[in-house]
This record gives C-alpha cells, sequence and structure tokens, in this order.
C-alpha cells in the first residue's frame, strides 16, 4: 500500500514538472503570466501532497494495526474452523441418530408383536397346564401315594419274613448246635468224665463225712481212680438234655445241656459200705460254630450232689 502511494505522488509531481517545463520554455510569454499562479498552486500542491503523506503515514498504521487485528483473530479463525468441523460432525451424528431412532421405534414394534405373540403363548401354555398337566400331576401324586404306600407294607411284610427267617435259621442253628455239642461229648476220649471225676471229688470231700472216712482209709489217690473208673463207665450212658443257649455271633453260640445221674460206689470196705448218691445234677457248656461244625471250650458250667 506505501509503494502504491508513493508511486503516485511521484507520478503527480512528475506531470507537474512536465507541464511547467513546458510553460517555460515553449510559451514564456503565455506561461508568464499564469506562473505566480501556478506557482501556488504547486505550493498547495505540495502542501497537499505533505498532507497527503502524512493521511497516507497513518493509513499505514492504520493498516499495521489492522494487520496485528488481523493476527490476534487468526487464532479465533482457527477455533472457528475447529467449531465449524464439530458442528459438522454433530450434524452427521444427528442424522446417525435418527436413523437409530428410526431403528429402534422399528424394533420396538417388532417386539411389540412378539410380545403379544408371547402373551398368547402364554396362555395357551396356562390352559395346557391348567387342563391337562394339573390334572395328570394329581394323577401321579396319587400313584406316588399308592406306590409308596405299597413299598411301605412290602417292606413291612418283608422285614417280618426276614425276622421270620432269621428265626427259623436262628432256631434249626440252636438245634444243631445242640447235637453238635451232644455230639462232642459222647466222642470225649475221657477228658468230660476227668472234669466231672474232680470236680465230684472235690465237692464230696468238703461235703460227705463217708467220703472223707473212704479217703482217710485207702487215700485219695484210690479213691479218685475208683470215682474216676465209675464216671468213666457210666458217662456213655448219660442222657443230655437241652438247658440253654444264647448267640455269641454270626453262627456261634454258648450252648449248654443238663444230664442227670446217680452215684453207687462199693467201696469194699465193711465199716463204709456203700457210697450212694441218687442224683446228680451236671450242666457242661460249650462254644459252637454251626457254620464249621466245630466245638471248643468245653467244660463243666453246673454240679449239684
Amino acid at each position: 500500500m506505501k509503494l502504491i502511494a508513493f508511486i503516485f505522488i511521484g507520478i503527480i509531481i512528475g506531470a507537474s514538472i512536465g507541464v511547467g517545463a513546458v510553460y517555460l520554455f515553449i510559451l514564456p510569454n503565455v506561461v508568464k503570466p499564469r506562473m505566480e499562479e501556478l506557482s501556488q498552486r504547486l505550493s498547495d500542491v505540495e502542501s497537499s501532497i505533505s498532507t497527503l503523506a502524512e493521511v497516507q503515514a497513518r493509513a499505514v498504521d492504520s493498516l499495521s494495526r489492522v494487520e496485528d487485528s488481523v493476527k490476534s483473530i487468526s487464532p479465533l479463525t482457527n477455533r472457528v474452523s475447529s467449531i465449524e468441523e464439530s458442528i459438522n460432525k454433530l450434524d452427521i451424528l444427528s442424522r446417525r441418530i435418527s436413523v437409530v431412532e428410526n431403528s429402534t421405534i422399528s424394533i420396538e414394534y417388532e417386539f411389540d408383536i412378539i410380545s403379544d405373540q408371547l402373551l398368547s403363548l402364554q396362555e395357551s401354555l396356562d390352559y395346557i397346564y391348567y387342563s391337562d398337566i394339573v390334572g395328570l400331576q394329581e394323577d401321579i401324586a396319587s400313584l406316588e401315594y399308592n406306590l409308596t404306600k405299597l413299598v411301605s407294607e412290602v417292606d413291612k411284610k418283608v422285614r417280618g419274613l426276614v425276622s421270620d427267617v432269621d428265626e427259623i435259621v436262628m432256631t434249626l442253628e440252636e438245634g444243631f448246635a445242640y447235637k453238635l455239642l451232644k455230639k462232642a461229648l459222647a466222642e470225649q476220649d475221657g477228658d468230660a468224665a476227668t472234669l466231672i471225676t474232680d470236680e465230684i471229688f472235690d465237692d464230696l470231700e468238703s461235703s460227705s463225712i463217708v467220703f472223707v472216712q473212704w479217703i482217710n482209709l485207702v487215700g485219695s489217690e484210690n479213691v479218685k481212680n475208683v470215682l474216676g473208673s465209675y464216671i468213666d463207665t457210666q458217662f456213655p450212658t448219660f442222657i443230655w438234655y437241652d438247658q440253654y443257649i444264647s448267640k455269641v455271633n454270626t453262627h456261634k453260640y454258648m450252648t449248654y445241656v443238663v444230664t442227670y445221674f446217680p452215684i453207687i460206689i462199693d467201696t469194699g470196705l465193711p465199716s463204709i459200705g456203700k457210697i450212694t448218691i441218687p442224683r446228680v445234677s451236671l450242666i457242661i457248656v460249650g462254644t459252637v460254630n454251626v457254620a464249621k461244625k466245630r466245638v471248643s471250650s468245653i467244660g463243666i458250667e453246673f454240679l449239684k450232689i
């Protein structure tokens, strides 16, 4: 802008000088009268040019300030551009949101249709449930009750049957246990007779005066031999009766048998004669395993003279 102003001023000055020269050299007579007027005007022009120069200076200064203002406005322009871009993006987003809203409205409409269909289906299922399933459940409940009752009765009968079978088995095993113990006593090779002899000897020694006199006369060893021979001879003839039985565990029983027999021994001594005991009660006990057919721990449980 300054350069244009200077060029313009230069053109005006050059034109003025050229015109003056023409008037000065070519038309001196014509121009002279007006030279003073022209000089005055030239002075006015120069004054105007000076004034114009000042105005130009002020205009240049104003332009500088405007340029500074434009520079200060430039960041705002960038911000405005950024805001415009954001507005454009928001506009695009708004259009997309409108599309989504339209889709949502369509989906809600379809969802309402599906909801109505589901409601209709639920009503149908409720009808089926209350008309068919409930009745079926009642039938099943009645059947379960009858089955439970039947199972309970069958279980009760089975337990009763098992108890009866156990009782029958136990009765059979008890009878078998008695037989096994009696058989074992019958097959004793003098061991049972020896136990009985010792028991009777000890009892008579502490309770019979005549028996003690016999011992004093012939000695305890001889008396025990005579008594043992008698018991050993009579033992096979003993009749054993079932007395008592108790179950120890599976197939094993404590078995008791009893027998009664007299003792009549001729001492061979006139002063003593015969020793007679009308009745001796003897209870023998043994542990019997009926499954293994085995008898063990035979002993005297009770002896009474």
